[in-house]
């Protein structure tokens, strides 16, 4: 006697391991039906789920080079040169922190220097003001459905234009410095103004890709971009460090925080999308 439900074992890990996908679930149950075997049932749900694990594995991989590509890119005016310098020293102060997070980008003062840091801070900003605004109301409506993504973009890029702002001072005052070489070939407003468009417009485009990951339901577009960063600044920047466990202890605990706050950034995307019912 043939069964008339596939294997659940496999349905689970359809439903649980790939994307949610109704349709491929009931043509895959209509055909089981129809007479194909257990095995053919088998073969299809590896293949659906090997094709859904592996679409984050290769946008992973190509915001990889993308990172390192940039690298190589420093914003018009500095001295690359210098900037090597620097960031073969930034391990032995306070900047590796934040060099680690941008793959080593902002030490070489690069296009992605920033990384998309700025996002994450709004996204956290945002996100509590949210709840913040839905506990004082009458909560008629979750705090998902507020304009969280529109007001997260704002916020980042008014951050991004503070901090490279803030980037440029910091080059120009190490350009000053009697004896060192000179990080900025001509420091002025045009230098500064030029720095502060090339890296709101590096993190613009890396919140883009992370918001085209999260929409196409290809993976979870913030928190992948913000691995993406650590894997490639973590094995230079913590090589320069004297205690390796503590500085993995930070890591962890900043992945952690990131994680959770993309977690909340990925359900007002998704609530952004999903269409509205009227009543």
């Amino acid at each position: 006697m043939r069964h008339t439900e596939p294997p659940s074992a496999a349905t689970w890990l359809l439903t649980h391991l790939g994307r949610r996908n109704e349709s491929l679930i009931g043509d895959l149950l209509e055909e089981y039906r129809r007479g194909r075997s257990s095995n053919w049932y088998w073969r299809q749900v590896v293949a659906a789920i090997a094709v859904d694990l592996g679409k984050p594995v290769l946008f992973a991989l190509a915001i990889f080079f993308i990172y390192r590509i940039a690298a190589h890119i420093q914003v018009p005016g500095a001295n690359g040169e210098a900037l090597a310098a620097l960031g073969r020293t930034a391990g032995a102060t306070t900047l590796w922190k934040y060099d680690l997070v941008t793959g080593g980008n902002l030490s070489h003062a690069t296009i992605f220097a920033l990384g998309i840091t700025p996002y994450i801070s709004a996204s956290i900003v945002v996100q509590v003001m949210a709840l913040v605004w839905w506990s004082l109301t009458d909560r008629r409506a979750t705090p998902w459905q507020l304009p969280i993504v529109r007001l997260t973009w704002a916020t980042a890029i008014v951050l991004c234009v503070i901090q490279a702002a803030g980037i440029a001072l910091f080059l120009e005052r190490l350009t000053r410095i009697p004896g060192t070489l000179p990080l900025v070939f001509s420091p002025g407003w045009a230098f500064r103004a030029s720095t502060i468009l090339t890296l709101t417009a590096g993190s613009a485009c890396l919140m883009w890709i992370s918001d085209e990951l999260t929409g196409r339901r290809i993976g979870n577009g913030m928190l992948l971009i913000f691995i993406v960063a650590l894997l490639s600044g973590v094995p230079a920047t913590l090589m320069s460090r004297a205690d390796p466990i503590a500085s993995m202890a930070q890591v962890a605990g900043t992945l952690g925080i990131v994680a959770l706050t993309s977690y909340g950034y990925r359900r007002a995307i998704e609530a952004r999308q999903r269409p509205s019912v009227s009543a």
